[in-house]
């Protein structure tokens, strides 16, 4: 006799969907895993909770960047990781100081830190690292 394949229904399996998110959220865990890693003084006072906030906002300005799509695959996940943690500094540092310097005889103190724009700076030219990877929108 003629033997009938079952139908896929149109809302795919249910268990596959929650197969991808919690590879996702154990992807984004070890993101997080790894940017606590490379910033370890700036993480401390951070949960990972926080970290793995930080890796999806850095994965969603690439995706916007690329016109993508998230999750982006695992090739882009060094870039993600760079730019949560260039987020990381940003929130971090103290705001609007560039340089300030003291001197009292033979001691002095000189602290440096860069400011907001200097790290909206770096995230420029982290994303136009990727310009290459962008799709290119067709204007009719």
């Amino acid at each position: 006799g003629i033997r009938e394949w079952p139908r896929k229904s149109r809302q795919g399996n249910p268990l596959k969907k929650k197969q991808n998110e919690v590879s996702k959220v154990g992807r984004y865990d070890n993101m997080a895993v790894k940017l606590s890693g490379s910033a370890k003084d700036l993480c401390r006072d951070l949960m990972a909770s926080d970290l793995v906030e930080l890796i999806q906002q850095a994965e969603q300005d690439i995706c916007l960047y690329l016109r993508r799509k998230a999750p982006l695959s695992d090739e882009y996940e060094s870039k993600i990781i760079s730019l949560a943690k260039i987020k990381l500094l940003k929130s971090k540092a103290k705001k609007g100081i560039k340089s300030l310097s003291y001197t009292e005889g033979s001691v002095s103190k000189s602290e440096t830190y860069l400011t907001a724009e200097d790290y909206d700076k770096q995230e420029t030219e982290l994303l136009n690292s990727l310009a290459a990877y962008r799709r290119a929108r067709i204007v009719k």
